[in-house]
């Protein structure tokens, strides 16, 4: 595990899923849908939570341009900058529950943000990077 700086906030596009963990899937395969054959040159994203008592999950790609959200028929939203703790899963098709895993060895660590969101990264085809939000008063310590 390491701490990780997001340098600035992401700006995103993204696809809910319906259920979860069940629809995860589904919310991919939309994004992907959506973006046509746009969808070369994006960084993807997956970004959840628990917002009313609710886990949610947002298959989410990098914004291109402004208003792109609104004519692709998708949500948008920000991925805020901050500090975040981090760990890398390499080769994750192998076994996609490393994911599952390495955010539940995560968000077991202290000084995490109270109702922070979980990112996930798609460094490439095989890697992802799992970051979890930090308190930001106990970043500034660290």
């Amino acid at each position: 595990m390491e701490k990780y700086i997001l340098e600035q906030d992401i700006p995103v596009v993204y696809v809910a899923a319906r259920e979860v963990p069940e629809g995860i899937g589904a919310a991919i395969l939309e994004m992907e849908a959506c973006l046509k054959a746009d969808a070369g040159n994006r960084i993807f994203y997956g970004v959840s939570g628990c917002r009313n008592g609710e886990m949610f999950y947002w298959a989410a790609a990098n914004e291109a341009r402004p208003g792109e959200a609104e004519q692709l028929g998708c949500r948008r939203f920000t991925i805020p900058a901050g500090r975040y703790l981090a760990k890398t899963v390499r080769n994750f098709r192998e076994d996609i529950q490393q994911i599952k895993r390495t955010f539940e060895e995560l968000l077991d660590q202290p000084g995490l943000q109270t109702g922070g969101l979980c990112v996930e990264i798609y460094i490439n085809d095989d890697d992802v990077r799992c970051l979890v939000q930090i308190d930001d008063a106990v970043g500034r310590q660290s």
